[in-house]
């Protein structure tokens, strides 16, 4: 004897579920209402933080409060390069830092008339993978900084990594407070210091991430050109 229950496969189920089509919400006064206020409520603020800051009213214009307000910039980013660089230690080496750190000294070797340069273009770590292409500045100034800061050699390297990613993020600084005021200026450097990935890449990405701060630094001295 059968039973005359069926029991159906949960996976045929769960495929007939997905292929419903999915009913919107309908369009009524109330969302678009509530759309077109939160869009002038975001288009307000980006006004206010990217207006000029010298075509506002200043309440004070002398005394401690234009010495302050001379000193905040320095002073966050002074005190953003020593958390930076005390994070820096914190951080692993990558898979290809070893052959990395090898490349520095070579070049070291390369610049100090230790090494050939046919010697120089025949090492393994030059030609491995897409090192050639990515450039040896940073490895260079590794090395350099190596032979100048005592401690472990890989928290020396990202020493000089995070300095780069302090140099993005005051650049970053100075481009939005050129074109769009302090306020800006301000915004675009917290933003920039908050975003997970770029920090992460600051202590020990010595490709992508100097290219793209001095990519910055070269279109904020690019643009700032009268």
């Amino acid at each position: 004897w059968r039973s005359s229950t069926h029991v159906e496969n949960p996976r045929s189920a769960m495929a007939r579920a997905e292929a419903r089509p999915v009913t919107p919400a309908p369009i009524t006064a109330t969302s678009i209402r509530s759309t077109s206020a939160a869009i002038i409520r975001f288009l307000h603020f980006l006004a206010l933080m990217t207006s000029r800051s010298d075509a506002r009213p200043r309440p004070f214009e002398s005394g401690w409060y234009l010495v302050l307000a001379r000193a905040a910039a320095p002073a966050a980013a002074l005190a953003l390069l020593v958390v930076m660089i005390a994070l820096s230690r914190d951080f692993g080496a990558t898979w290809d830092e070893r052959a990395l750190q090898k490349l520095g000294e070579l070049i070291w070797d390369l610049y100090n008339g230790r090494m050939s340069r046919a010697e120089f273009l025949g090492t393994f770590e030059l030609n491995f993978g897409y090192t050639r292409i990515y450039g040896l500045f940073v490895e260079f100034l590794s090395a350099a900084a190596q032979h100048v800061i005592p401690g472990d050699l890989w928290v020396v390297r990202h020493y000089v990594n995070a300095v780069f990613g302090w140099t993005g993020v005051v650049f970053a600084f100075l481009m939005a407070r050129r074109f769009f005021g302090v306020r800006a200026g301000w915004l675009a450097a917290a933003l920039l210091a908050c975003m997970p990935r770029y920090m992460a890449d600051s202590m020990n990405n010595p490709k992508d991430l100097p290219f793209a701060v001095l990519m910055l630094a070269a279109s904020y001295y690019i643009l700032s050109v009268k």
